[in-house]
């Protein structure tokens, strides 16, 4: 930066404000042709100009005030009265930002600004906090005004998102125990999807299969997140303990598709064993609820039984682990 304000005589002043990056800067004075100056420069290094009435300077990188002085030794040798003055040394300010990155829509945004004394939002505003409701994605910037120093700017920019809706599909209001039920995320495209079942956390996803082995009242909520934006639903689900089996007294295995298997069903059975004898306790046949196909079709060792009564021999376990054994007549209609 060239300096060519003369320096008062007999007087202390401020000369200039040097911003200590982007220096060496000149120091000058009128000259007089046959002078001679004698330079002394607190704060920085002479690199050129030595004797003469302008010199370079290379300053430290030390802010603060630092005295500089010169005396004017003329063709005839006279020596002047020295002139002093005072050089500001000045470090820029760097400008920043602090807030968030990612808000809901409609949501206000509170940026606070760190810059220095000086500065200038986008738009012109000075104060250090900025309130602002963005609609969309949104760049802020904050630039530290630094006179004599390069401006230094920092941009800020906030992603605006839509706000997920938590949803979920139609639930039944009453299951029986160990039912398992399948839970689905209905709504809008959401970032994530938690599932929390009686204050515990069930799992993760668009989708969770839950069983409910407890009786009673279950609390399902739904918690979904995109960014910063969170959503929130709740269900209830009541779980009843029953047990009951039916099985009945005849069937027709005449290849119909009525009635044609004898099979027996219920609720609350963890695990059953079933046979079927004939009246002499011949065991004819006997299943499991692992088995492929469940039931008696009317066969034995692959020949049609004869219409006729059969016994029926039925051990069933339920989710405590009681046995419920069942004994009875089955009729067999061709």
């Amino acid at each position: 930066m060239a300096l060519y304000a003369p320096f008062a005589k007999a007087q202390t002043s401020v000369l200039d404000t040097i911003c200590i990056i982007g220096n060496p800067s000149h120091l000058a004075v009128p000259g007089t042709p046959g002078s001679t100056y004698n330079w002394s420069v607190i704060g920085g290094n002479i690199l050129s100009g030595f004797g003469s009435n302008d010199v370079l300077v290379k300053w430290g990188d030390t802010p603060g005030f630092f005295p500089v002085s010169v005396t004017e030794t003329d063709s005839n040798g006279c020596v002047g009265d020295p002139v002093n003055a005072f050089v500001y040394l000045s470090l820029p300010d760097y400008a920043l930002i602090e807030g968030p990155v990612e808000v809901c829509r409609g949501e206000e945004v509170i940026l606070q600004g760190r810059a220095g004394p000086n500065f200038e939002w986008v738009g012109g505003k000075t104060k250090e906090t900025l309130k602002l409701i963005p609609q969309n994605d949104t760049l802020i910037y904050l630039v530290a005004l630094n006179g004599p120093c390069k401006n230094d700017t920092f941009y800020h920019r906030i992603r605006v998102m839509d706000p997920p809706i938590a949803a979920i599909h139609d639930l039944p209001d009453t299951i029986r125990i160990n039912t398992r039920v399948d839970l689905f995320y209905t709504g809008n495209t959401a970032q994530s999807v938690q599932w929390v079942i009686n204050n515990n956390e069930a799992g993760r996803g668009y989708y969770l299969e839950h069983q409910f082995t407890q009786q009673g009242e279950h609390n399902i909520l739904q918690l979904v997140t995109s960014g910063n934006c969170i959503d929130t639903l709740k269900r209830k689900i009541f779980v009843m303990d029953e047990f009951a089996v039916h099985i009945p007294n005849a069937f027709t295995p005449n290849d119909d598709g009525i009635n044609d298997i004898f099979e027996f069903k219920g609720v609350g059975m963890k695990h059953y064993t079933a046979q079927i004898h004939d009246r002499w306790g011949t065991l004819l046949h006997t299943w499991t609820e692992t088995d492929a196909i469940e039931g008696w079709s009317g066969y034995y060792q692959g020949q049609k039984c004869k219409q006729d009564v059969y016994v029926y021999k039925i051990v069933v376990e339920d989710f405590h682990g009681t046995l419920h054994p069942f004994h009875g007549h089955v009729t067999l209609v061709r």
